[in-house]
């Protein structure tokens, strides 16, 4: 069946449009998955079920409907391999390669910055899934609520006690916070 000029110049526009979402749907895959080889195969796993789903996009706002996508694609990527974390043996070798290569104050900002990934991944789901939203990908309250099916209300407590359960972790910790 021949596609017509209109069909062609309508998934032209469509193919831009997503491509405009491109580095937020990055951005958030990345803060994620937190390496940047898997969130790039993972991005590009999320425009070619939206290219190829268009007629799916029903009446939601585009970067609501892509980003769900994203959502969906990283848990299938966690589940096809039974991994929620990086294995111990390999963060042992990354710690000590790091504080092997320095000795400055730098250390101190990687133990917090662990600190605190650590005490972001031990969030329930809807929790961590906020806070990536929130902090990584520059959304509103608004537009996560969209993307998360939750009301701006709903989203705004759920951040509010995620952020609370945080700081009393890094706190727990020994970590100062400013």
């Amino acid at each position: 069946m021949p596609v017509t000029e209109e069909a062609e110049r309508s998934q032209t526009e469509f193919a831009a449009a997503c491509m405009a979402h491109l580095p937020a749907v990055l951005r958030y895959i990345r803060v994620t998955t937190r390496c940047a080889h898997d969130a790039e195969d993972l991005a590009q796993d999320v425009f070619v079920k939206a290219l190829g789903s268009e007629k799916q996009l029903s009446g939601e706002p585009l970067s609501a409907w892509l980003h769900q996508i994203a959502r969906n694609r990283v848990a299938e990527f966690y589940r096809r391999r039974k991994v929620e974390r990086r294995g111990a043996d390999e963060m042992k070798t990354q710690y000590a390669a790091e504080r092997a290569a320095d000795s400055s104050g730098a250390v101190i900002l990687q133990d917090s910055h662990r600190a605190a990934l650590n005490a972001i991944d031990a969030l329930d789901d809807n929790e961590r899934e906020a806070l990536t939203l929130k902090f990584s990908g520059a959304y509103t309250n608004i537009q996560i609520a969209g993307i998360m099916s939750l009301t701006p209300g709903n989203l705004g407590v759920i951040l509010c006690r995620a952020l609370k359960k945080v700081r009393q972790m890094l706190k727990e910790q020994g970590h100062e916070l400013e």
